[in-house]
């Protein structure tokens, strides 16, 4: 049935991007083909099955839209209260962690005593600990982010569950400040969910994420739909009403022929700690430049060694309750865009890499060509 499915969707993906290629031989070899013409058919081969891929994803998004039942192979999907197992939750230990740099520490903590109470009102896991995993630099912000901490401890009366510790050094990032906590406290957690700064997730989210954990044990990473939130600026607005409109048919269209290998963008999922700390170690780069040294956008390689590791990763589109802001103004879009292409043209390395599986290679491959086609 996966191979099905996959035939399927590479067969809508393929037929428009060869009948456009046809096409436009056929119109230059009309009058003899110039040497202009051989640069725009070079163009047209990285950006004709870009746009091919998109738009069959989208179609196929809309169709199982249309589907009552959705997609057959969807594995991580809404469970019914009746058949969540709270008891068994209760001796999972499952740690949620938010690496933070500079950031308001009042949204920081004001953001875990939401997401705890959220928790609290469905079920109390007694096991589900809270890290705020700090990089921040600065002496006053890091001071204030400890006032905020003892705020929140005492304000909820519980010095268990909450947890703060700022690195002395902060190597490689947000990738590094989350292998400092595997390092420390991995062994002791079966799950991790991973938030950003200005990340919000509903505590039924987190009870379903672990429920399909329980449910799928070869899951190694299940991945939330995000929805934007907290949009008052005009970009932030536009951002919020096109994602409104696509993403749910994109999403929905990817893990069509993705299934069992889904993306995973580095916040709002929860991954399996143990193949995660014995798997996903990231590799130092060559110092090439700009495509050497740091890897930037860690999330995709390190689905791919988990799908390597012999893990899936699934996406869990069908799941309410999982939210993030956008940057404020195109000048801080486009910071974070400069970062992600970077990160991306990086990942031209693993393209290579041993055992590397093909879909997580086309999901590479994918990721580069956004970037490089623009």
């Amino acid at each position: 049935m996966i191979q099905i499915q996959r035939s399927l969707f590479f067969l809508s993906f393929i037929i428009p991007v060869i009948w456009g290629f046809s096409l436009f031989i056929e119109i230059i070899s009309f009058r003899g083909i110039e040497i202009t013409e051989y640069y725009q058919f070079i163009t047209l081969i990285f950006l004709l099955p870009m746009l091919s891929y998109g738009a069959s994803t989208s179609l196929f998004g809309f169709l199982l839209s249309l589907r009552k039942k959705g997609d057959p192979l969807l594995k991580a999907k809404q469970i019914p209260k009746e058949n969540l197992d709270f008891p068994a939750y209760e001796a999972i230990h499952v740690a949620v962690v938010m690496p933070v740099y500079e950031e308001n520490e009042i949204s920081i903590f004001s953001r875990i005593k939401v997401i705890f109470e959220s928790v609290e009102k469905i079920y109390k896991l007694p096991k589900l600990d809270f890290f705020i995993l700090s990089d921040t630099r600065t002496p006053e912000k890091w001071i204030k982010e400890e006032a905020a901490y003892i705020e929140l401890c005492e304000s909820k009366n519980n010095f268990h569950n909450f947890h703060y510790r700022r690195r002395k050094s902060n190597l490689n990032g947000k990738s590094g400040n989350l292998a400092d906590f595997c390092r420390r406290w991995g062994k002791k957690y079966k799950y991790m969910i991973v938030l950003d700064a200005d990340s919000l997730v509903s505590g039924e989210l987190i009870i379903q994420l672990i429920a399909n954990m329980e449910k799928n044990p070869n899951a190694g990473i299940i991945q939330s739909s995000t929805k934007i939130f907290r949009s008052t600026t005009l970009f932030q607005k536009l951002t919020e009403f096109s994602s409104y409109l696509f993403s749910p048919f994109f999403l929905k269209g990817a893990s069509f022929w993705q299934i069992n290998a889904s993306g995973y963008w580095g916040h709002n999922a929860i991954l399996r700690v143990k193949p995660f700390m014995e798997h996903c170690a990231l590799p130092h780069l060559p110092e090439y430049g700009g495509l050497g040294g740091k890897i930037l956008s860690h999330d995709t390689v390190e689905a791919a060694l988990m799908r390597k590791a012999g893990f899936e990763v699934l996406c869990a589109y069908e799941l309410e309750g999982s939210y993030e802001e956008n940057p404020p103004n195109i000048i801080d879009a486009l910071k974070r865009d400069q970062r992600w292409c970077q990160g991306n043209l990086q990942h031209f390395w693993f393209l290579f890499g041993k055992k590397i599986p093909f879909i997580n290679r086309i999901h590479i491959l994918n990721g580069i060509l956004s970037y490089l086609n623009s």
